[in-house]
């Protein structure tokens, strides 16, 4: 083949050796912990792209959160329930629902009040809450 240069073949000392070993180890290593770096800033991305999620669908401003510290216990709780699968109903035999309330208050569940006809507003203006529940709007009802 004619056009091409000849490759002069050397031979290299232990020390040149010994270098290029050095450089070559510390491009892996460079590289390795590159992508390492890498891969933790996306899992942390992705983390940050969850996170901003579930606070766009908590149903209150979670700034607020310890204002309402029954709105986060019951999402605790509910969030425990789901983690253990739970789907148990608890049932009460007539014994032990009749001693939950006193007599008073049974006879006070069955007691009705007149609410008088009127408006009322019904749903909610809040950017948070699900679709179902908005927008606000006044309904009138009868008695």
């Amino acid at each position: 083949m004619t056009g091409l240069p000849k490759v002069r073949k050397f031979a290299l000392t232990d020390e040149e050796r010994s270098r290029r070993k050095r450089f070559l180890s510390a491009t892996l290593i460079s590289c390795v912990v590159l992508a390492l770096i890498g891969g933790t800033m996306h899992v942390v991305q992705l983390g940050a792209n969850r996170m901003a999620d579930m606070r766009k669908a908590a149903t209150y401003d979670l700034k607020e959160e310890r204002t309402r510290i029954r709105a986060a216990g019951e999402d605790i709780s509910l969030h425990k329930a789901h983690e253990a699968n739970i789907s148990q109903a608890n049932s009460y035999d007539i014994t032990e629902a009749e001693g939950l309330l006193s007599k008073d208050e049974w006879a006070e569940l069955n007691s009705m009040i007149q609410i008088p006809a009127g408006p009322f507003k019904m749903g909610t203006s809040y950017e948070r809450a699900d679709a179902q529940d908005r927008p606000q709007h006044t309904v009138k009802l009868p008695t």
